[in-house]
């Protein structure tokens, strides 16, 4: 499974980007909703939608991606979901919650899913109009860096294994990176301890 790309939203002056996708079910529900062209596997729906947040208001701005025709693909617009429609488009279909990150990163992105940021502002909507905001405090859901890296992280007792127990300890004061213990077992060569730290953000490549 590949992760896919997540919706762009500008809110409260910030260009951000929302794990919600309020153009799915329109999408879903609606027969004449066109067929965009899908390119790569990183997006199976074949468009990436643009939000903008306004006076309590969610609309959307554009939609990129293709649409066939004649002699090949072109650039797809709001009028081809919307006839008629040259501007942006209140999202007067979409009732649910629309998730938008804030602050810095706590943990990072890690099977497909995207990174977390030290608080969600779930924004609840309904046709379109934001009724009220919740602020979630991711800190109190993602453990804290431990004081020191986890005890049972095996380098090789070589010279290399102990240079690359040196940069993970360096990368991981430099960077703050969230840990996770591993049984010794799992690790039994420098080959895959260095593979491990660096699929794991531990030391950088």
């Amino acid at each position: 499974m590949t992760a896919q790309a997540l919706d762009t939203v500008f809110y409260q002056g910030e260009r951000t980007y929302t794990t919600s996708s309020p153009l799915a079910g329109f999408a879903r529900d609606n027969p004449n909703f066109p067929p965009f062209v899908v390119l790569c596997s990183g997006n199976w729906n074949g468009y990436s939608p643009s939000w903008l947040i306004r006076a309590e208001k969610l609309y959307l701005l554009s939609v990129d991606g293709f649409l066939e025709c004649e002699g090949g693909t072109r650039n797809a617009t709001l009028a081809d979901i919307f006839p008629g429609c040259q501007d942006m488009r209140l999202a007067d279909w979409y009732s649910g919650a629309m998730d938008i990150p804030r602050g810095e990163i706590i943990k990072r992105a890690f099977n497909y899913a995207p990174p977390v940021h030290e608080q969600t502002a779930r924004l609840h909507i309904q046709n379109g109009l934001v009724t009220h905001i919740e602020m979630i405090d991711n800190r109190e859901q993602v453990p804290q860096a431990p004081a020191t890296p986890p005890d049972r992280i095996h380098f090789p007792m070589t010279a290399e294994g102990h240079g690359a127990y040196e940069d993970a300890w360096a990368s991981w004061r430099r960077r703050k990176v969230l840990l996770q213990s591993i049984p010794m077992a799992a690790i039994e060569s420098h080959r895959a301890a260095m593979a491990l730290a660096s699929a794991n953000g531990w030391i950088e490549d």
